[in-house]
């Protein structure tokens, strides 16, 4: 429905749309990956004020800002370099293993198993802020990065004329993100 309004906008009006659309991509990327980057400083530097947005708060975990880290640089170099095979390939593996963690933490949860992944770069106390399992993400992240990199990886698939399943995925995570805020 929506793709068949806009294709009724006169070409120039939908080449300024994709512009826009492309130009907001790059800079929630930027923003996504510089965000992941600030947490791995805080946790490499032990600042705990970088590492939660405050005191008695829960922590970003280290997995998470890595995944944010490569969401963000997926989303970018697909976003700028479209047309050029190498950074398209770079792109594609960062989702999968944004994705890889999500889903290993999604495992961790569902069979209750550990195989170390929380804490192989960063060993977080047992005894921190609201934080059941040390070094693991939320359920809810682990979704959102599995949903969103799986969309990245089958962004430039469609089925019929105008069905993307990558869109579907991408408000589905926006939607887990945005009841995760109502929580807080």
């Amino acid at each position: 429905m929506m793709s068949g309004n806009l294709n009724r906008l006169p070409l120039h009006a939908k080449a300024d749309l994709s512009l826009i659309l492309e130009r907001i991509s790059r800079a929630i990327a930027i923003l996504t990956a510089t965000g992941g980057l600030i947490v791995i400083f805080g946790w490499l530097l032990d600042i705990p004020s970088i590492k939660s947005i405050s005191p008695g708060m829960v922590t970003m975990k280290f997995n998470t800002a890595l995944a944010f880290i490569l969401t963000g640089s997926s989303l970018y170099m697909i976003s700028a370099f479209s047309s050029h095979k190498v950074p398209v390939r770079i792109s594609r593996l960062f989702s999968l293993l944004a994705m890889t963690i999500g889903a290993v933490t999604l495992a961790e949860y569902a069979f209750n198993i550990s195989p170390g992944i929380d804490q192989i770069f960063f060993a977080e106390q047992a005894k921190a802020v609201l934080t059941t399992y040390p070094g693991r993400m939320a359920i809810s992240t682990a979704l959102n990065f599995f949903f969103l990199n799986l969309a990245l990886l089958i962004l430039d698939r469609r089925f019929g004329d105008d069905f993307y399943p990558s869109h579907y995925l991408a408000i589905f995570a926006g939607m887990l993100s945005y009841f995760a805020l109502l929580g807080y």
